[in-house]
């Protein structure tokens, strides 16, 4: 009698464990807002200096803007990218980054400025020119994209100028 108790008392914790990873699964999904292009969004948009996160397939990327004046072309971002699971050496900034102004693709040139680290941890400085941005004003918001990272389409980090 007493083991059958300790294995229901065992069961509903473990349940109640479960029910709880499930509800924090939810209400991180609930903080971001499905796009047209079928990938989430943040719907906190950044200003600043503030890094951004997305933690889709196993890989945490973080990126800050290094804000620049309203007159500048060029802007400049730190991206960090950290996992355990997949080499990142390969990841081409220039081929799979992209600037969107108010939702539409801006052309813009992507240059990588600065890499360091290697395999699982990388962190690289990219600057991002497009004459684009020099048309923003206050409050305009644009988003870095960054695809194609270890099988996600797209990451959108967003930005209040």
């Amino acid at each position: 009698m007493k083991v059958k108790v300790l294995a229901a008392v065992l069961i509903v914790i473990l349940g109640a464990g479960v029910w709880w990873g499930l509800q924090t699964v939810e209400a991180k999904q609930n903080q971001a807002s499905l796009n047209n292009s079928g990938t989430f969004t943040p719907l906190v948009v950044g200003s600043g200096s503030a890094p951004q996160f997305d933690t889709q397939g196993g890989v945490d990327v973080s990126v800050t803007w290094e804000k620049k004046g309203s007159d500048s072309s060029l802007q400049k971002f730190q991206v960090t990218m950290n996992n355990h699971m997949s080499n990142l050496d390969d990841f081409d900034f220039t081929e799979n980054t992209e600037l969107k102004i108010s939702g539409t693709t801006a052309p813009a040139v992507v240059k990588v400025l600065n890499k360091s680290g290697a395999g699982h941890h990388v962190l690289a400085e990219i600057g991002v020119e497009s004459e684009d941005l020099n048309k923003l004003e206050p409050g305009s918001q644009f988003t870095l994209v960054i695809k194609n990272l270890v099988n996600v389409p797209m990451r959108n980090f967003t930005w209040a100028y």
